[in-house]
């Protein structure tokens, strides 16, 4: 695969064949229903990636199961994943959980840390930011960035 046809981010997590084949009945599910944007489904399949590696054991109980990653998210993981990288994980897991037919983990999540006031941008700055967002390919992150 040349590196213009590279998936973003980093190598993926390897997986025993077993886990491997259920992270890909996952994926080929969340690509059959095509409800969730093409971005939502990679970063879906890449959490569920993450927990099955981690996963040491039968998964009898999703909600402790869900409990103990996202601890093992915050406070264990070298590098710590951030509450908003925990919750997004959580959301990957109850959609997993629930197409197995073991039903939604509902593990609380974390409330986000308070925003800091926006910042202005000043002169070149605001031009630099300007182009990049010009540039960018998705219109959704455009539309965003503008706004």
């Amino acid at each position: 695969m040349t590196s213009e046809n590279s998936p973003r981010g980093a190598r993926p997590t390897p997986l025993p064949p077993d886990r491997a084949e259920l992270l890909g009945a996952y994926a080929d599910a969340l690509d059959a229903e095509g409800k969730l944007a093409a971005d939502t489904r990679r970063t879906y399949v890449s959490r569920v990636r993450m927990f099955l590696a981690w996963l040491s054991g039968p998964l009898t109980d999703p909600a402790a199961v869900a409990e103990r990653y996202r601890h093992y998210l915050l406070h264990e993981a070298e590098p710590l994943r951030s509450v908003r990288y925990s919750n997004n994980a959580l959301s990957a897991l109850d959609d997993f959980f629930a197409r197995l037919g073991l039903g939604r983990a509902a593990v609380a999540r974390d409330g986000l840390p308070a925003a800091a006031e926006p910042r202005v941008l000043a002169g070149d700055a605001r031009a630099d930011w300007l182009r990049a967002v010009e540039a960018w390919p998705h219109a959704r992150d455009r539309l965003l960035a503008l706004l």
